[in-house]
């Protein structure tokens, strides 16, 4: 058949299609099999309407065979849908057989027809356009006779069309089809499925007046309903079920999953017996289960251990395992059910009594504290061994209540609480554990070395490893570019290569955005011969770089591109020798007199980045660049003696945006949120320094800061499009303007909504290794992070705030005043702040004293402010002034500590007390 010909045909319809097919047998098939696949290929068929969509399937499924009908199916999933969404099948009411695409596969009846539903079952979609409606499966495998597929992506797909379909009779459907009753307990143990199980529990239903209202489904038509009605009936194994429900919840899930599995298995009525049964898989929930599920085990065998079921060992083995979870029920529970433990058996109260002290350990406090009231029971019938024991547990026992330790324990007031030794300072004067970050970068040293880096750059985006990169090309590609690009061959692909034969080179690349570093990549990659021929060369030349840090370095691999284009080579001047992107003065002076030696000039936006990435206050610095006796020594040797360039931060306001559904700070409120705005430097900068000035936060005009919504969308538009590189790469740029730094941190804060913040996680424990002073956009950054509901971003501010602490740089005065007026912005939580720095503090004497001053300095303005969540901050200042020995007062302190007996104006009286003690 001719091209021309199956157009005709196919534009006749879906139905004109299979009858043309019919009568042809399996040769005829094969024959026009080619000219199917050829009108199949992406390029011909994307663009088709849904119709000839569906036309082009029914010829795949009369031509193809097994592996390629399936794959063509899969791909093509809009063959199954009309213009508007609906299912391209049958009418309403007519059999599944009635499908085109199903009948024109049985017309032919071939031998491979159970493989065919097979490979159709993996790709079953259960929402949207994912994939290949479940009705095609079945219909098919009906008709043939075949049994159910038990793959995960088919199981999906049936509980998902059962719960779409309110009308579908489920106990009934359940007592007929022996093979989907026999599957329930692999459903279980599929995916999702507990969240589509859910589906059933709500009808709804048109209310005469044009709306719709919901009503809670019959319980024998849910899902849990409907099991346990067939248990009853005895139409399914009980025990069975019970079994898979647990292992189910041992595997986790979403939220959604969870609970549907859970009500499955609160619909059979466990009991005792099964508690017995199952043993081992209740003790592991209890372990490592969800926490609703985990809370459901734990009654199971709190209740068997009360019928005398559960042996002491295994009962105190659930016990710690119960007190070791972060849910405070939980813990409640374990401690009541650990005293009646220790009644009914007083010869082990001893064992009773560790288990106990596991909750001296527990994250919360109030926990803690249960556990003290329990062992105060305990411990006097404890042996002494059994004491110390607990004493050593109760050592992580929050500092407020060390005087209820010492009570009950024996352990003096002077305890350890937050205090802890300091960790030990590395050669070079730096905190150990910023040590490994402190650490020199390693400069390529072969081509092996080269393409390591280059693949870790082209893989993450990782702006450290792209300035890697470069100063390897800068070193190897005009020297040997053959040998550069027989050993980054094996790149071209992750770089866009395309086979192209009838290219000079025999490959192009893609039309797809490249960053400036995967850009010379590709220059170097390309053949002399091929290259300006057509896009087979697109990567540098006319290509202009665009502003913002993008441009920064766009225009320093332009400049490289230049060079080794000119058979330049030579070591880049301003290759970092610091994570934070600072260069050692001595290796700058070893790279200056390198180019000086050869008679040659290094490019001027390399000495420029150099300039911006030298330490300040390198004594004699000056002077021995003058000795190297080149042009660009000597430029080099006067910008360091006028110092480094100035940019000003400054505080500035913007108006947020309502984002109800956001896990960020900001993001859920409407106000001027403080923000810090970074001016443009001043006339004169250098190119290099002006490109990354126009990266502003916000302008100055007039004296007044201007607010934020147009610049942010600029801001976030660079940033977004790698979020993990670009504020590393902002600060590769500029490591000795942290402050800057710091500011466009807190517009990655404000403006993302993703979980995780990119960039944030990876730049914010950095800040204290970096150069310059500190200002108002570092304490926003650390006050914004701190706040964050995402624990990676809160242990982000953590780190920094540690980090400032051992190496220095921050005035916790300033940054306190700062976070408190921070802290007075409605949608800031008083109470993550609270715990963020406590976890700063924690085992550290120099980040404990830093955190008092952020803490005192802060109070004032989040009392005055009345928000809930003082109580927390409270309590810290008043644990770090007992540890670090404070004395002084804070304003307000004595309007919230004589304000009666609540636990804030008793935690305010006790600070008093501390903070006056002579």
């Amino acid at each position: 058949m001719k091209e021309d010909e199956l157009c005709e045909l196919l534009l006749r319809g879906a139905d004109e299609v299979r009858r043309y097919m019919a009568p042809l047998d399996e040769p005829a098939r094969r024959a026009i099999a080619p000219a199917v696949a050829e009108f199949t290929r992406p390029s011909r068929s994307d663009h088709l309407r849904s119709e000839l969509r569906a036309a082009l399937a029914v010829a795949q499924a009369g031509t193809l065979p097994s592996a390629a009908l399936a794959d063509a199916l899969r791909r093509d999933v809009w063959s199954w849908y009309r213009e508007d969404g609906s299912v391209l099948g049958p009418p309403r009411g007519e059999p599944r057989e009635g499908w085109p695409v199903v009948g024109a596969v049985l017309d032919r009846r071939p031998p491979w027809l159970p493989d065919l539903v097979q490979r159709l079952a993996e790709h079953v979609a259960w929402r949207g356009y994912d994939g290949i409606p479940v009705d095609v499966v079945e219909a098919i495998r009906r008709a043939a006779g075949l049994p159910r597929p038990t793959g995960a992506a088919y199981l999906t797909g049936v509980v998902a069309h059962i719960g779409g379909s309110p009308g579908t009779d489920l106990p009934r459907l359940l007592r007929e089809d022996d093979e989907l009753r026999g599957l329930l307990p692999e459903m279980l143990a599929t995916g999702d499925v507990g969240t589509l199980m859910s589906w059933r529990q709500t009808v709804h239903e048109l209310d005469g007046h044009g709306g719709v209202s919901t009503r809670p489904a019959l319980r024998e038509q849910t899902w849990p309903g409907a099991v346990a009605l067939l248990v009853a009936e005895g139409a399914l194994d009980r025990d069975h079920l019970v079994g898979a429900a647990l292992d189910a919840l041992l595997q986790g899930g979403t939220r959604g999953h969870v609970g549907g599995v859970l009500a499955v298995h609160e619909a059979l009525g466990p009991t005792t017996e099964d508690a017995v049964r199952h043993l081992g898989a209740y003790v592991a929930l209890v372990a490592d289960g969800p926490g609703t599920a985990a809370s459901v085990a734990l009654r199971l065998l709190r209740e068997a251990d009360d019928a005398g079921r559960v042996d002491l060992a295994t009962a105190l083995d659930v016990a710690r395992a119960a007190l070791s979870r972060p849910e405070k029920g939980m813990a409640t529970a374990t401690l009541t059910w650990l005293q009646r433990l220790a009644r009914r058996s007083p010869d082990r109260v001893d064992d009773v009594a560790v288990a106990a002290g596991v909750a001296l350990q527990h994250e919360r406090r109030d926990v803690q504290e249960n556990a003290l009231a329990a062992l105060a029971k305990l411990v006097p019938r404890c042996r002494a061994d059994t004491v110390r024991q607990l004493r050593e547990a109760a050592e992580d026992t929050a500092p407020v209540l060390q005087a209820r330790v010492a009570e009950v324990l024996g352990v003096p007031d002077d305890g350890p609480g937050l205090a802890a030794p300091a960790a030990p300072a590395d050669a070079g004067g730096l905190p150990g554990d910023l040590a490994v970050e402190a650490d020199l970068v390693a400069p390529v040293r072969d081509l092996r070395d080269l393409v390591e880096a280059a693949a870790e750059h082209v893989e993450t985006h990782d702006p450290l490893a792209g300035e890697r990169v470069l100063d390897a090309l800068s070193r190897f590609a005009a020297a040997d570019r053959e040998g550069v690009r027989t050993a980054l061959r094996p790149l071209r692909r992750r770089l866009g290569y395309e086979s192209a034969p009838w290219r000079p080179a025999g490959f192009e690349w893609d039309r797809s955005e490249r960053g400036p570093v995967e850009r010379l990549l590709r220059e170097v990659l390309t053949p002399a011969e091929a290259a300006g021929r057509g896009h087979i060369a697109e990567g540098l030349w006319g290509w202009a770089p665009p502003g913002g840090i993008d441009g920064c370095t766009g225009a320093r691999v332009l400049e490289l591109g230049a060079l080794i284009k000119g058979a330049v080579s030579g070591a880049l001047l301003a290759s970092p020798t610091r994570v934070t992107g600072a260069v050692d003065p001595g290796a700058a002076l070893d790279r200056l007199r390198a180019w000086a030696d050869r008679g040659l000039d290094p490019g001027p936006l390399d000495l420029q980045q150099l300039w911006l990435r030298l330490p300040p206050g390198s004594d004699g610095l000056a002077q021995d660049l003058r000795a190297v006796g080149s042009a660009a020594s000597q430029w080099l040797a006067v910008a360091v003696e006028h110092g480094r360039p100035v940019i000003e931060v400054v505080p500035a306001t913007v108006r947020r945006r309502c984002h109800p559904w956001s896990t960020h700070p900001g993001e859920s409120g409407c106000g001027d949120a403080p923000v810090a705005d970074v001016l443009r430097p001043g006339a004169g900068a250098p190119e290099l320094l002006a490109r990354a000035g126009t990266v502003t936060v916000g302008s100055r005009s007039g004296g007044h800061a201007t607010t934020l919504p147009g610049r942010v969308g600029d801001v976030g538009s660079y940033w977004e499009r790698d979020g993990l590189a670009r504020p590393l790469e902002l600060l590769l740029a500029l490591p000795q303007h942290r402050d800057v730094v710091a500011a466009h941190l807190v517009v990655r804060l404000l403006e993302t909504t993703a979980v995780g913040v990119p960039g944030v996680t990876q730049t914010l424990p950095l800040l204290p290794l970096a150069g310059g002073p500190t200002g108002v956009g570092t304490a926003l950054a650390i006050g914004w992070s701190a706040a964050a509901a995402d624990a990676e971003v809160a242990t982000a501010s953590a780190d920094a705030i540690r980090g400032f602490a051992r190496a220095g740089g921050l005035d916790g005065d300033a940054a306190g005043a700062t976070i408190g007026g921070l802290l007075a912005w409605p949608t800031v939580s008083p109470v993550r702040v609270a715990r963020t720095l406590t976890d700063a503090a924690r085992a550290d004497p120099a980040a404990q004293r830093l955190v008092w001053q952020i803490v005192a300095a802060a109070l004032p303005a989040l009392i005055s402010s009345g928000r809930r969540g003082t109580l927390d901050l409270v309590v810290l200042a008043a644990d770090l002034a007992q540890q670090t020995g404070a004395r002084g007062a804070i304003d307000g302190l004595d309007q919230i500590a004589g304000t009666g007996r609540t636990r804030l104006a008793t935690e305010a009286r006790r600070l008093r007390e501390i903070l006056g003690r002579a």
